[in-house]
């Protein structure tokens, strides 16, 4: 069922179902997407599907006109009366070819991705530099936008080039902004020997439209080897070039097509993920002086890939330190919540560095809580004491953040979380 978009005073059932998935999809937008434009070309796509439907409608309505045109005249030819389907004696001219919608409606054809149903939620599309996990379709690796310049386009093919080979990819997946999947980008050896590029194309049938005036988000999701069929951990994956061919429709020749989109991030393939780390304990607490004193409680959760080989353990954690120079921390040391194990940190202001940490502290099965803990003391007073423990920097592919661990194969430095990472009681 297409969606109804009737534009009147009342509002019926299907009015607000309409209107509460408007207001849904703009509320599951990412932060970093255009909300107005997303919601402008949901709306535009509902609009062009409602005066598509009214002329089917019309079509529908006059060929009715012309059957009962026909039975009608029919009838009178033979008997010399009117029949008896009505009171007043039915002429052909009450169903003149004035009154019928152009034939051209009849043979409408639109595109798959035209009469596409958007589900809830959206995908997020917009890429981030992330861990890609071996064996699993990953989130969207590369993004663009296009727009065509003078005439509304069928998209036949898309050619992405990748910044060198990367052995663990399988093929890529070409979606748009609503979750249309436009096929599958495979790799391309007579586009190139050393195996960095992927192809797809799209036949006429089941080519991707852009109006003129309208535009398209179109990303790239990564469909990676199990490392039992040639998956490597720690490989990093970055699309250097999206390239579009598309035909014109009013000139029927290549298309000319706008395209911009934010810049091609690095990825990276793993055997598991640290996908989330949270506050284990209250947001805040009464600040308090003594000998081996909680300082901060966090959650630890990992995934990992169905494998013998994933072994997600945390190595090294960087600690950001938020206090006054008159609180002195001493004997600091990083244990797991229920062991009486623990690792001995050092304190530099404003961080505590945790290096070293043994397995049997740092180990992820899919959860562990860490607690950090120390003296607490003060050198001097102060009008507002307060100490805040937390993680900043998740990091990245090209540079060192406040985590590293390991996949049980490959040592990451970086976690695909946001920053900061994580921010402890705040005690005071």
């Amino acid at each position: 069922m297409h969606p109804k978009n009737e534009y009147n005073s009342n509002m019926n059932p299907k009015s607000f179902l309409l209107a509460l998935f408007i207001l849904l999809i703009t509320s599951a937008t990412p932060a970093d997407a255009s909300k107005s434009d997303r919601l402008s070309r949901i709306q535009q796509r509902i609009e062009r599907r409602t005066a598509l439907k009214t002329s089917k409608q019309t079509v529908k309505r006059s060929r009715k006109a012309i059957k009962k045109m026909r039975i009608t005249s029919r009838e009178i030819r033979r008997t010399g009366k009117a029949n008896k389907l009505g009171t007043r004696r039915r002429s052909a001219n009450r169903y003149s070819q004035k009154k019928i919608a152009p034939k051209s409606l009849e043979n409408i054809e639109l595109m798959p991705n035209q009469i596409f149903e958007p589900t809830l939620p959206l995908p997020n599309i917009y890429a981030l530099s992330s861990l890609l996990l071996l064996g699993e379709k990953s989130s969207a690796v590369a993004t663009i936008e296009l727009s065509p310049d003078n005439e509304p386009i069928h998209i036949r093919g898309i050619t992405i080039t990748l910044d060198s080979e990367m052995t663990s990819l399988s093929s890529m997946e070409v979606i748009d902004e609503f979750g249309y999947v436009l096929g599958t980008a495979k790799l391309d050896l007579n586009e190139s020997s050393d195996r960095d590029i992927f192809t797809l194309d799209l036949s006429p049938q089941k080519a991707y439209f852009i109006d003129k005036d309208g535009s398209a988000a179109i990303a790239v999701r990564a469909r990676l080897k199990t490392n039992e069929n040639g998956g490597v951990s720690g490989e990093e994956l970055q699309v250097t070039d999206i390239s579009v061919n598309a035909l014109g429709l009013w000139s029927n020749n290549t298309a000319s097509i706008e395209t911009s989109g934010p810049d091609f991030q690095v990825h990276e393939s793993a055997l598991a993920r640290i996908r989330s780390i949270s506050n284990s304990g209250n947001s805040s607490g009464v600040f308090g002086i003594g000998t081996n004193r909680p300082i901060a409680s966090f959650d630890f959760e990992s995934k990992s890939v169905n494998s013998i080989s994933a072994d997600p353990a945390i190595t090294s954690l960087t600690f950001s330190v938020n206090s006054p120079s008159t609180i002195e921390l001493s004997n600091i040391k990083l244990r797991t919540y229920g062991l009486n194990t623990s690792v001995s940190c050092n304190f530099v202001r404003p961080e505590i560095v945790c290096d070293s940490i043994p397995e049997s502290i740092g180990t992820i099965d899919d959860s562990k809580r860490l607690i950090l803990s120390a003296d607490i003391s003060l050198s001097g007073s102060h009008p507002n004491v307060y100490l805040q423990i937390s993680i900043n920097n998740p990091g990245n592919p090209n540079s060192s953040g406040d985590i590293t661990w390991t996949d049980g194969e490959s040592s990451f430095s970086w976690v695909d979380l946001d920053f900061p990472v994580v921010e402890g009681i705040d005690w005071r």
